[in-house]
């Protein structure tokens, strides 16, 4: 008989982010052999949206409402009690330490495996990430009790374990570093990308010139200030290259735009369209602080870059991805040193070598998640 496993999210929105981090490591799994489910607490504003996305994505699921407000998190130990699939459960995956916690409370009899996305506690205090939820001043324990007593640990970065033996006093001999990993099964609809952008791409490649991306969102920690700094010194200093932003209207890109009006071009599109669109450039940016949320992350746009066959861009001390980059000649590390490097069109055998890196070490299929879920 299969062993049940269970997947725990709370307070996340089915997004594209849920959808590659959560639905589709699910569906490996399942693929692997196991039995597994979706738990998914949501906000009760949203509840009926997400309820149907979880559905559709992942028929084996449950989606629960949680009780208004973050600081109220603790109140939803009644579903525990009340609804009978999580007394059924032998292994429990927990996304987050909010479900790490609820779940480490209130089941009996079960492994439980932390599934840390980040240093939580380092986020509020460089990010301010939960300011006015009610939990700021408990992040700290609450961390500290989903690393501490949970049974295992998966960690996206070593740098994470690193983090937690220092600030948790763990041994980080239970934990295992599985990265945000992709499936490989990408694709889009050429007829859906916008006409501006393809000849925007088709203009870059008439002239051989290489086209640098920046795919993501506009928060802060994304640091499209530095990258529209750093798109301003090549482009003064060099005649060919042009920059890609796939991201939402954004004062630095529009500011950017107005200066370089031909060599700018500045879109959002939907999900399903970003690889196929990587996959026609040559170059993915993401520069970061040099803090600890950043040297212990594990952003999922640098497999993303390298799946699509794009060398990568990246600051230093970004998670375990820096020294990966370095170490296989996967792109370039832009620090004071290479400030403003030279972008010159890559080969398409450059391409393929990517690609392949990225199908054998940043794939779903190739994560080892059977070695850390035993009952």
């Amino acid at each position: 008989m299969k062993n049940k496993t269970t997947y725990i999210t709370f307070n996340e929105p089915v997004n594209g982010v849920y959808i590659s981090q959560v639905i589709e490591v699910a569906r490996q799994l399942k693929q692997d052999g196991l039995d597994i489910e979706i738990i998914g607490f949501f906000s009760l504003r949203d509840y009926i949206t997400n309820r149907r996305l979880l559905k559709n994505h992942f028929l084996k699921s449950h989606a629960i409402p949680s009780f208004p407000k973050l600081k109220l998190w603790k109140l939803n130990k009644i579903w525990f009690n009340i609804l009978p699939f999580f007394s059924k459960n032998q292994v429990v995956i927990c996304r987050g330490p909010l479900a790490t916690n609820l779940a480490i409370d209130n089941l009996k009899n079960t492994s439980i495996i932390y599934d840390g996305r980040g240093a939580v506690w380092a986020e509020q205090k460089e990010y301010g990430v939960y300011n006015g939820s009610g939990i700021e001043k408990e992040l700290f324990e609450i961390e500290k009790k989903a690393v501490t007593k949970s049974h295992r640990q998966i960690a996206v970065t070593s740098e994470l374990i690193n983090y937690w033996k220092k600030n948790f006093n763990i041994a980080g001999d239970k934990a295992k570093v599985i990265p945000c990993a992709l499936s490989t099964t990408k694709t889009g609809a050429v007829n859906k990308i916008p006409e501006d952008l393809i000849s925007f791409i088709d203009n870059a490649n008439h002239h051989n010139s290489s086209i640098t991306v920046f795919a993501g969102g506009n928060g802060k920690w994304q640091q499209l200030d530095k990258i529209c700094e750093f798109a301003a010194k090549v482009i003064e200093r060099q005649e060919s290259p042009v920059f890609l932003f796939l991201c939402p209207p954004d004062n630095n890109v529009q500011k950017l735009q107005e200066m370089f009006p031909k060599r700018i071009y500045n879109t959002l599109v939907k999900p399903a369209q970003v690889h196929l669109i990587l996959a026609k450039c040559d170059y993915g940016i993401i520069l970061r602080e040099q803090n600890i949320t950043n040297k212990v992350a594990s952003p999922v746009k640098v497999a993303e870059y390298l799946f699509a066959g794009l060398k990568v861009i990246i600051s230093p001390n970004v998670g375990d991805y820096s020294k990966m980059i370095k170490e296989n000649n996967l792109g370039i590390i832009c620090d004071k040193k290479n400030e403003v490097p030279g972008l010159p069109k890559p080969s398409v055998s450059d391409k393929q070598r990517n690609i392949h890196f990225a199908e054998k070490h940043l794939s779903k299929s190739a994560m080892d998640y059977g070695t850390l879920i035993q009952p």
